[in-house]
């Protein structure tokens, strides 16, 4: 009867105690006090050796000890400046979000201007020598047909004074069943014409400086998208120098803008091909004499040899 006398007070105690501090709204008070505590490991201790006067003592004391102990760190601790600091972290990480992104942006801004300079930079100084903007005015016949060649070949023989239509020289051309050696044939049958045919570099500013001396350029270059493109024959009729664009007179299209760029590579696409259409006596710009006397010969050879002859002269009298 002693023994369960004297056990009887142990656990009313421990009970009260856990109550106690289950009740208590310290935080971590269950966990952080009994891991951390010597005195309440003590406590623990003198519990294991049940004796309840000394449980009584040693509980009673850690109590008092840690609820004094809490109620002061309880009555001095204040949520707001917790609240505040993590109010100023945040919007020190928003400020700086936002320094970062208008850093970015102007990165960005930056990056499209020197782009955009660096396009206008990429122009060829021989381009930046010719004047700003040309157009050149003459005869053009719309048409799709044979890749608009006929159509091409007869406005550059019409701007020569030639009467001609696109229709008359279908047949001289083998058309159809020669498309293939459409090129060729053009160059043949200007030659007929007694017309001078002046190879030129395939090289954009070559080209532009012939329409700067007011002569059109015969040019062949793709058509299409990357999936389908196909060759076309065009008149190179005029350029912008400022805008860097080129203006082409091809199948129905009198008008057709193309950037200097995407000019470049379909006309490369085709061939790089480009000749001048021109009378015995029209030298061309800046001419190679040798070029300029090998298609003299090539006129000679096509049965114009009076027109070959005025072609050379027309040379050696520059």
């Amino acid at each position: 009867m002693a023994a369960a006398t004297a056990s009887q007070p142990e656990i009313n105690i421990t009970i009260v105690i856990v109550r106690l501090i289950s009740a208590s709204s310290l935080p971590c008070i269950g966990h952080t006090l009994f891991a951390n505590d010597s005195l309440v490991a003590a406590v623990f201790q003198a519990i294991d050796q049940r004796s309840a006067v000394i449980n009584q003592f040693a509980l009673l004391n850690a109590l008092n000890c840690r609820l004094r102990l809490y109620r002061h760190r309880v009555a001095s601790y204040d949520r707001r400046p917790s609240r505040e600091r993590i109010d100023w972290r945040l919007n020190k990480r928003v400020m700086i979000v936002r320094v970062f992104s208008r850093i970015r942006a102007a990165a960005l801004i930056v990056g499209c201007v020197a782009g955009l300079a660096g396009c206008a930079g990429s122009v060829a100084p021989e381009i930046k020598r010719l004047p700003e903007r040309v157009e050149l005015s003459g005869t053009f016949y719309r048409g799709q047909d044979y890749q608009s060649g006929p159509q091409v070949l007869a406005s550059m023989l019409a701007q020569q004074g030639i009467v001609i239509t696109p229709g008359l020289l279908q047949k001289p051309l083998h058309l159809p069943g020669a498309e293939a050696q459409l090129q060729q044939n053009m160059q043949n049958l200007a030659r007929e014409y007694g017309m001078v045919v002046y190879p030129l570099d395939s090289q954009l500013p070559a080209l532009l400086t012939q329409v700067a001396a007011g002569y059109p350029v015969m040019v062949r270059f793709t058509e299409g998208s990357a999936l389908w493109a196909e060759p076309r024959y065009a008149i190179l009729a005029g350029y912008n120098r400022q805008k860097q664009t080129v203006l082409l007179r091809a199948g129905m299209n009198r008008r057709n803008l193309m950037s200097f760029s995407s000019f470049e590579s379909s006309f490369k696409d085709a061939g790089g091909w480009a000749v001048l259409i021109q009378k015995p006596n029209q030298i061309p710009a800046n001419v190679d004499q040798q070029r300029w006397l090998k298609a003299a010969s090539d006129l000679g050879q096509a049965g114009q040899e009076q027109a070959a002859a005025r072609a050379k002269k027309a040379l050696t009298a520059q």
